[in-house]
């Protein structure tokens, strides 16, 4: 691990000629939002998608998982916190994709939750594979 400096307004060229220095790369391109988030699905043993806030009807999460689902969706646990409603056309997805969903009280109940998850997912992937 290194640490680099880097100027708010050229990130990329501070990343690009240390890639080259470091790794002698020719080329440096940013990918996609949603290659980013495919490479990141396709290495991840579990994914979590929180609801902590009812701020909208939940359209982002629909528009989240329609990028997650392609191939990932026994990886994600969709956690809400209580009495946070969810509309018909997410519950939809859910249901339609078989996504795991469990409600939570506050923070504490959460990380138990988070926690107790993420043990039993590792640890059935570990004896899987």
């Amino acid at each position: 691990m290194e640490e680099l400096n880097l100027e708010k307004d050229d990130v990329d060229k501070t990343i690009y000629d240390y890639l080259k220095k470091k790794h002698n790369i020719t080329k440096f391109n940013r990918l996609p939002v949603f290659d980013k988030l495919d490479v990141l699905m396709r290495n991840a043993k579990v994914i979590f998608l929180l609801r902590d806030k009812e701020e909208t009807r939940g359209g982002e999460y629909l528009e989240l998982m329609h990028a997650l689902f392609r191939g990932h969706a026994e990886k994600i646990w969709f956690l809400k916190k209580n009495g946070i409603a969810l509309s018909a056309m997410l519950m939809e997805y859910l249901d339609k994709y078989e996504v795991k969903m469990r409600t939570y009280q506050g923070r504490r109940d959460l990380d138990s939750a988070v926690i107790r998850t993420l043990k039993y997912q590792l640890r059935n992937s570990d004896i899987a594979h």
